[in-house]
């Protein structure tokens, strides 16, 4: 059956160019990443339901997109495909957008947390779950907590959702987020000091991607301005 999900809200051919595995930053989360690339690469792991928790900005849209990637990267060779599904966006049409989706070895479903208020969509998503296991394709899903924490009525959910490999993401430290945001600068080509980064994730949001977008912020002014990347520098162009 081929799924009808409206184009417009599928994600899962080429996402963002820094969201992909080797521009994500572990931290204590290597066994997630290590997990997950297993499961595309040799879909040799030990359930076919994988499970991310964790606060909002710790990179669990980052790794699924990344599987995303990864795994329709291998198209020509093992024909594996896969889809990226973001419940935040989806949660507004029916749950027969879900309907065909187990044709995808590779299913991956973000913010499930989106489906606490909505029965029927806790039904398909546990209709897309026995479908998918039933022609032994995978899913990864994540949220902002674990399973049994999540407000969902249907219990079958729940225990489907928890049946799998759950991992709660870590956030980094202060000294890996220093690290990584030079790193990312490096990448597009800027001199981020470290005492500038430190300073950043200290007066700043904390999560990698909001640190990304105000980096890129600071690139326009700084080649607007013709000034290096130093704290007065950063102070005045974000008002901190």
């Amino acid at each position: 059956m081929e799924p009808i999900i409206d184009n417009q809200l599928v994600l899962p051919v080429s996402p963002p160019e820094s969201y992909r595995f080797d521009d994500f930053v572990p931290g204590e989360n290597q066994q997630v990443v290590d997990y997950l690339q297993e499961l595309v690469l040799a879909q040799d792991v030990s359930t076919h339901l994988c499970y991310l928790a964790g606060a909002s900005g710790l990179g669990k849209t980052h790794l699924l997109y990344a599987v995303s990637e990864l795994a329709n990267e291998q198209v020509g060779d093992h024909g594996v495909s896969a889809i990226y599904l973001d419940l935040n966006e989806l949660i507004a049409y029916s749950e027969e957008s879900l309907l065909g989706l187990e044709q995808y070895q590779v299913v991956c479903i973000d913010n499930v947390q989106a489906v606490e208020t909505h029965k029927h969509w806790q039904q398909g998503i546990f209709d897309l779950i026995n479908r998918v296991l039933e022609v032994g394709h995978y899913l990864v899903f994540s949220a902002t907590s674990m399973p049994k924490s999540l407000n969902i009525e249907l219990r079958d959910l729940v225990s489907r959702l928890d049946w799998g490999v759950c991992f709660k993401l870590q956030p980094l430290s202060d000294e890996q987020l220093v690290d990584a945001l030079v790193s990312k600068a490096l990448a597009k080509g800027l001199k981020l000091p470290s005492e500038v980064a430190s300073f950043l994730i200290k007066h700043y949001r904390r999560d990698m991607k909001s640190l990304v977008s105000v980096l890129e912020l600071l690139d326009k002014r700084s080649l607007q301005t013709q000034r290096k990347l130093t704290i007065p520098f950063v102070k005045q162009a974000l008002e901190l």
